[in-house]
């Protein structure tokens, strides 16, 4: 449905919901990746985002923060089935851009919560 479309010049696309004020923002419960490589094409100055990613899939998610050079904050659903917490902080470490300043991880699993020392 949305093949040829270019959303290079996106104001608002939060779904379901509808936004009083125009923001660059991209909210979906959908872990699917044509829609998360969509995301990287065609909304290069998208700020906020919330995504799922399976497991494995972070070369999508990289993809993501090099093309969305405008990208300042990223919610992600982390855990069995997902991405790991620790690939997720990998990831955004090396490849976020200038401006990210927000990082939120959702686990369901608690066996793949990162402990302090992983972190260092």
């Amino acid at each position: 449905m949305f093949q040829h479309i270019n959303f290079s010049k996106l104001h608002t696309l939060k779904i379901p919901y509808q936004c009083p004020k125009p923001e660059y923002k991209f909210h979906t419960d959908e872990n699917d990746e044509t829609l998360s490589l969509s995301i990287a094409k065609f909304c290069p100055n998208l700020r906020n985002l919330f995504v799922i990613f399976n497991s494995g899939e972070t070369d999508i998610l990289k993809t993501i923060l090099l093309n969305c050079c405008q990208l300042e904050s990223i919610k992600i659903w982390c855990g069995e089935g997902y991405l790991t917490e620790n690939e997720v902080y990998e990831t955004v470490a090396d490849y976020a851009p200038p401006n990210f300043c927000e990082l939120k991880l959702f686990n369901e699993s608690y066996s793949d919560v990162v402990s302090p020392d992983e972190l260092e």
